[in-house]
């Protein structure tokens, strides 16, 4: 498989951080260019899988976190609370403590849901343990499926 810029003589750590950050960028590009490397032995399994991994879950992390960290002062900010009131809120924060973990977990299989859905989990004040390790696990099992498929299929994808 080619790849620019010389990318398969560079260390394993640089491949990984490379594919951490194109995950910024798109996961679903990072993870299937990733895996389509593993297979043709353009970089080692584990280095594209941890890249892609870890970029997507620190990804989903940093959504969360600016939402957390940034918006949420917002939202008690009166010049904001004529958009959306603190009653609204409230609402919305009761439902997300009813589904919002299972609404973190479907987001993740379902194409443009997860900025929104991890955005709002930020702002509604959803546990940080709680928000990393079901992002982390589903994170997880995303790459797995992907580099799965990508070895099972992948062959005519290459």
């Amino acid at each position: 498989m080619q790849v620019p810029f010389g990318f398969e003589s560079w260390s394993g750590w640089a491949q990984g951080a490379f594919l951490a950050g194109v995950s910024l960028i798109s996961e679903d590009f990072a993870v299937t260019t990733g895996s389509a490397l593993a297979l043709t032995g353009t970089v080692h399994w584990w280095t594209a899988f941890l890249g892609c991994f870890l970029g997507i879950w620190l990804g989903d992390a940093a959504l969360f976190l600016l939402a957390r960290f940034l918006g949420r002062p917002l939202l008690k900010d009166q010049r904001f609370q004529k958009w959306i009131p603190s009653e609204k809120v409230v609402k919305a924060e009761r439902w997300f403590q009813k589904r919002g973990l299972m609404t973190l977990v479907i987001s993740r299989f379902v194409p443009g849901s997860r900025l929104p859905t991890f955005t709002a989990a930020g702002l509604l004040g959803v546990s940080v343990m709680a928000f990393m390790v079901i992002t982390g696990i589903c994170a997880l099992f995303w790459c797995l499926a992907i580099f799965w498929l990508m070895e099972q299929f992948g062959a005519q994808f290459v």
